[in-house]
């Protein structure tokens, strides 16, 4: 699909061209009818009751916990509205979880919504909050030309190449920790919280922009090679 995807498989036996993704091109230039709204969106990692992968990177059932405390606590603390877009993986039991949390510490105006419809919500909201990288939502939201947050405790410890974790800081804030978290939620508040959308980001990981539309680069390519019948 990308320039990075490129580098990756390059010195396998195939030739290999970064032609586009369909998919994330019609993304990316589809034309929303939503108004976004002032929400924040707080997409969550699965529950980790029923994912023994999160064994060995970083994302334990106590740091969840911990980072979702965080985050709602200090949405509510800002008056500020937040919606909470659960992980398909055990998310009936999340979601009687996080009302049950929202109900004890009595914050306002924070809602736990779940369903099939990840790319289509997301495009609603001006900012979002990760505590979960290793989700394909992720590679979605970072081509949507608003504010990405990360938060996330280990993020200099998780096992992503060094060039690709460079590359997330120029496209997201980084929070590590509850008053990194804070100061961005008052600067997004204030309305100075920008995003750090690019056309590097673009290129590099999700399709060439020196291209058309990737539809029409790989139908031409296959034409090319494809030979004519007798």
């Amino acid at each position: 699909h990308s320039q990075y995807e490129l580098q990756c498989l390059k010195d396998y036996e195939h030739s290999v061209l970064a032609l586009g993704s369909i998919s994330r091109y019609e993304m990316l230039n589809f034309n929303s009818k939503f108004k976004q709204s002032e929400k924040i969106l707080f997409c969550l990692g699965p529950d980790v009751n029923f994912n023994f992968r999160q064994l060995l990177n970083f994302y334990s059932s106590n740091k969840k916990y911990n980072a979702s405390s965080d985050v709602l606590s200090l949405v509510s603390d800002q008056s500020l509205s937040l919606d909470i877009k659960l992980h398909p993986a055990g998310e009936v039991n999340s979601y009687f979880f996080y009302k049950k949390l929202i109900h004890e510490n009595k914050y306002k105006n924070i809602n736990p919504i779940y369903g099939n419809f990840g790319e289509l919500i997301a495009r609603k909201y001006k900012i979002i909050i990760f505590d979960y990288l290793a989700s394909a939502l992720v590679n979605f939201i970072l081509t949507l030309n608003i504010c990405v947050i990360i938060y996330n405790q280990d993020f200099e410890k998780l096992l992503i190449n060094e060039e690709v974790k460079e590359d997330l800081r120029q496209r997201c804030y980084i929070a590590k920790n509850k008053k990194e978290l804070k100061y961005l939620l008052i600067q997004y508040k204030k309305g100075k919280l920008q995003s750090k959308w690019s056309d590097y980001f673009i290129n590099k990981y999700v399709f060439p922009l020196d291209n058309s539309n990737p539809g029409v680069e790989i139908a031409n390519y296959i034409n090319s090679i494809v030979k004519a019948p007798n």
